[in-house]
């Protein structure tokens, strides 16, 4: 022999979908953790703290105010964000209608 093995001796991967998924799961995550951040940054909280004490300590602030009778900032984009529409996007999911 020559020392020179042939392709066809080589053991086939089954890793194929295994590889794909992989690095789904490794840009899934990446994206998970920039949102976290994104999230954490936008209310105020340290992940090193107890995030549930945190959401506690943010919703009795506010059940305060609201029980002051102040304002409070509803879910959505706020009334004063100059253009929304370029926070809305058409590329969401929809749900299926059963038209039967």
């Amino acid at each position: 022999m020559n020392g020179l093995k042939n392709i066809s001796d080589k053991p086939k991967s089954r890793s194929g979908g295994r590889a794909a998924f992989n690095k789904v799961s490794i840009r899934s995550l990446k994206t998970c953790s920039a949102l976290d951040a994104a999230v954490l940054t936008a209310y105020g909280f340290s992940a090193k703290k107890d995030l549930l004490a945190q959401l506690l300590a943010l919703n009795q602030q506010v059940a305060a105010k609201i029980e002051k009778g102040e304002p409070v900032m509803p879910p959505g984009v706020p009334k004063n964000y100059p253009d929304a529409r370029k926070l809305v996007t058409e590329d969401c999911i929809r749900p299926v209608r059963d038209n039967a």
